[in-house]
């Protein structure tokens, strides 16, 4: 039997530390009230998912707080997050930290990419993000990772089953580093960890 692979892509938005997106959510409860800060937004991702044959996608974000974690604000955000597309499936909010997540169907006779584009243009428009030019929208490069399928750790990626199949050690330097190729710039943004499901496999 063949090996199961699947392509997972991942549109990802990137921002310069200087100039987060910024969203009309007033922060209500800072200890100057004299300041008049927003929320603003970062590390904007965008994920397809291979569930169940479910041709679904996750948003992944930071919503911050000046520069800590929504509080106050924090339901009122997951609320206007659940409302800005029909095909909204659920949004999660992690407790305490900056990260929200949400999951969404994707439209028939739409492809995972387009839907991606359509879903951050609406996020922005929801969170009253002023996009002229659209300059954040238009910032993103695509990360396409291939994945290999099994019984005993789901789906992997396909570079651990080639360290497993050829007996080399289960490490990557290049985690967290950009890489450059053909003018086009992606990032290592898994990092792996120590495994034996091939040596399982073979026993």
């Amino acid at each position: 039997m063949g090996l199961k692979i699947w392509n997972r892509t991942t549109i990802v938005w990137e921002n310069s530390p200087i100039t987060k997106p910024q969203t009309n959510i007033r922060v209500k409860d800072w200890k100057d009230e004299s300041k008049n800060y927003f929320h603003t937004i970062d590390n904007l991702q965008i994920t397809s998912l291979d569930e169940n044959g479910q041709r679904e996608g996750l948003i992944t974000l930071d919503i911050w707080r000046v520069s800590i974690s929504p509080t106050t604000e924090r339901q009122f955000i997951v609320e206007k997050l659940m409302c800005f597309d029909e095909g909204i499936i659920g949004v999660k909010a992690e407790k305490n930290k900056t990260k929200f997540s949400i999951r969404y169907q994707i439209q028939k006779g739409e492809n995972f990419s387009d839907s991606a584009i359509r879903m951050a243009k609406q996020l922005f428009s929801c969170l009253g993000i002023i996009d002229k030019d659209f300059r954040y929208l238009s910032n993103f490069i695509v990360v396409r990772e291939s994945l290999v399928r099994t019984k005993e750790k789901g789906l992997i990626p396909y570079s651990d089953y080639l360290r497993h199949k050829h007996e080399l050690p289960q490490w990557c330097s290049l985690w967290g580093t950009r890489l450059e190729v053909n003018g086009l710039s992606m990032v290592i943004s898994y990092k792996n960890a120590e495994s034996n499901w091939l040596k399982r496999m073979h026993n």
